[in-house]
């Protein structure tokens, strides 16, 4: 849904995901997809890390994790200084 501009929509389905099941890699890894994307970097290193802890993580949830964790470096910030941040 955020990919053609509902983002309203997909936070709602995501936080509705979330709540149910707090484990749930794919949906830790789209709200991490989508944080980095709204630019709320701290946001997104938390969700892409848990999702790429989990034992179904693919390749490219710990791409965008990494690619999450260098944008919070280039902003001047460890991965934990960031999520501290927000």
């Amino acid at each position: 849904l955020w990919r053609i501009d509902r983002t309203d929509d997909a936070d709602a389905h995501l936080a509705r995901a979330l709540a149910a099941d707090d484990t749930l890699a794919a949906a830790h890894a789209a709200l991490g997809q989508f944080r980095l994307r709204q630019g709320k970097v701290a946001e997104a290193v938390s969700h892409l890390e848990r999702a790429a802890a989990s034992e179904r993580a693919s390749y490219l949830t710990h791409f965008q994790y990494a690619a999450a964790l260098a944008q919070a470096t280039e902003a001047g910030a460890g991965p934990a200084d960031a999520a501290a941040r927000q």
